[in-house]
């Protein structure tokens, strides 16, 4: 950012605070850089409005997106635990009702995956 920052008059960040507990709006404010509002990646994929529609239809949704399928293993499986502990499964996904998978790509193994 910083070395950009002679070539413009404004830089945004198009990224949702996913998981960052605000850290990074500090971050920018440090850096004068705005963030487009969005309080996570998935608001971003979906567009603000047709997520309000998912949450509104469903508010028992878990989101994925192309990272998430590509890095399920990593980040879901062993991160919780549940490939060490299968029966903590329940635990963690027992009040979700509903998978939406918002793709960024047509990548067809992807979309097996998920």
């Amino acid at each position: 950012m910083r070395e950009n920052r002679p070539l413009f008059d404004d830089i945004y960040c198009l990224f949702g605070d996913c998981g960052t507990g605000g850290e990074l709006d500090a971050v920018l404010r440090e850096e004068d850089v705005e963030r487009i509002s969005g309080h996570h990646c998935f608001a971003f994929y979906a567009g603000a409005i047709d997520f309000g529609i998912l949450q509104e239809k469903e508010p028992a949704t878990f989101y994925l997106t192309d990272f998430f399928v590509r890095h399920f293993e990593r980040f879901t499986l062993r991160h919780l635990g549940l490939d060490t502990s299968p029966e903590l499964l329940s635990d963690y996904f027992g009040n979700f009702r509903r998978v939406v998978y918002l793709a960024q790509s047509r990548d067809r193994n992807l979309r097996e995956l998920s």
